[in-house]
């Protein structure tokens, strides 16, 4: 923090002396303390990526692309720097770009000669981010758009958007106002772009439909045969999940009449009962961050056995090993309205959806993903099901599956399935005039 307001009182008394040069100096060497890079070629043009922790995934692979430099720009830096300037009030996420802004407009007077700098410095093609709603991102994309000679991009994260909540989905846009200052928006399907455009998000020349960047990372492992070890993976959700607002604005509720809080319940304590029934085998319980989700699973637990979910060994709540690894491993996998359906199918193996509670009834027809490939996937339609479906699983592991099945299935979400998406991104990047 001594830093930032080191070059926050510099920046004013550049200003008032008019001698920006003092600021544009300072602001250099601030960045080049905060950005990371594994090898940097100087005759190779870079891309600095925003955000990276957002979608490191995706960017695993993109690193291994030989055009472009990589470079990262620490986050917590580039958020504590950009609130210098436009208040205490900025958040990480859950802030729209607005068309028009005074202070956002300020913020990029203020820093444009600095970042002429950075882009020459480390001769900087594209800045690169994963959505447009992360104000942070506003100056420098503002600026990109003013400077002929480097891009704003986005790699956008979410694209999990059934046809079933399409028009809900535009209608939440529409009414933010949300708006993407930038050259490319990068896409995984025909769905998200159709949203994005209706909602006048974005204009139709901005979008290219690439596919899924991390599911390259599937397509280049070897289908193994099924594991040895016995491993039941339960992929965690919300009880706001297929785009429910909750009442009180959060993920999670204690009003058991609201979102899909009868579903968790019951499917969470499946676990419970799997791991008394089967002590010697391995239950990891997939969440994509802890708090309060961890703390509401906890609460099932400790209705229904008197226990804490910790306390049984066999259990892991897990927010950190990647979903690819826990799929490789599984004998078994639960997931509902989640991308690891994809994934699953992916590595050869059919996961078990709950289709019960309230996901049969009262969110049946609004809120409940992929219907139209059911006849694709184990549905289970109560618990009981659910309970018998993964001890068939761990007893029987099913065959591979012919990826030829799903064809329309993967057109649908994430465009194709054949290893290429990121050779797309880098073509259309290396095509970009400067």
């Amino acid at each position: 923090m001594l830093i930032l307001k080191l070059i926050k009182s510099t920046y004013q008394l550049s200003k008032f002396f008019k001698i920006n040069f003092l600021y544009d100096v300072l602001f250099l060497e601030f960045f080049k303390s905060n950005i990371k890079y594994s090898s940097f070629d100087k005759n190779k043009k870079s891309i600095l990526v925003l955000n990276s922790f957002r979608f490191t995934q995706d960017l695993d692979i993109i690193q291994k692309s030989p055009e472009f430099n990589i470079l990262f720009l620490n986050s917590k830096w580039h958020h504590r720097f950009i609130s210098i300037f436009f208040g205490k009030n900025l958040q990480e996420a859950n802030h729209f770009y607005q068309a028009i802004e005074n202070k956002n407009f300020e913020c990029i007077v203020n820093i444009e000669g600095s970042l002429d700098r950075l882009v020459h410095k480390y001769n900087i093609h594209s800045f690169l981010s994963c959505s447009f709603t992360y104000k942070q991102d506003f100056p420098i994309a503002t600026y990109c758009v003013k400077n002929k000679n480097v891009k704003f991009n986005l790699l956008y994260k979410e694209f999990l958007k059934d046809e079933i909540i399409l028009n809900e989905t535009i209608n939440r846009y529409k009414s933010s106002q949300c708006k993407f200052i930038g050259h490319t928006i990068f896409l995984a399907n025909k769905t998200i772009e159709k949203i994005l455009i209706e909602a006048g998000v974005i204009l139709p020349h901005q979008s290219k439909i690439i596919g899924s960047i991390r599911f390259d990372g599937i397509y280049s492992k070897k289908r193994s045969s099924q594991q040895e070890t016995k491993v039941i993976t339960l992929f965690s959700f919300m009880h706001a999940s297929g785009l429910l607002q909750l009442e009180n604005k959060h993920h999670f509720t204690k009003n058991t009449e609201e979102g899909f809080y009868n579903l968790f319940h019951n499917v969470h304590k499946t676990m419970g009962y799997l791991s008394s029934k089967y002590p010697k085998i391995r239950i990891v319980i997939k969440c994509k961050y802890g708090g309060n989700w961890f703390e509401a699973i906890d609460d099932v637990f400790l209705r229904e056995f008197k226990k804490s979910v910790k306390e049984f060994k066999n259990i892991d709540l897990d927010c950190l090993t990647s979903s690819h690894d826990l799929i490789e491993q599984s004998s078994a996998i639960v997931c509902f309205n989640s991308t690891t359906v994809l994934e699953a199918i992916c590595f050869g193996k059919i996961p078990i959806i709950p289709v019960f509670d309230e996901a049969l009834t009262k969110y049946f027809n609004t809120n409940v993903f992929f219907k139209k490939y059911f006849n694709l996937l184990n549905i289970c339609n109560s618990a009981d099901e659910l309970l018998e479906m993964i001890q068939e699983e761990i007893a029987n592991p099913s065959q591979k599956i012919e990826l030829e099945d799903y064809r329309s299935f993967f057109k649908e979400y994430i465009f194709k399935y054949d290893g290429l998406a990121t050779r797309r991104f880098i073509k259309e990047l290396c095509n970009e005039k400067n």
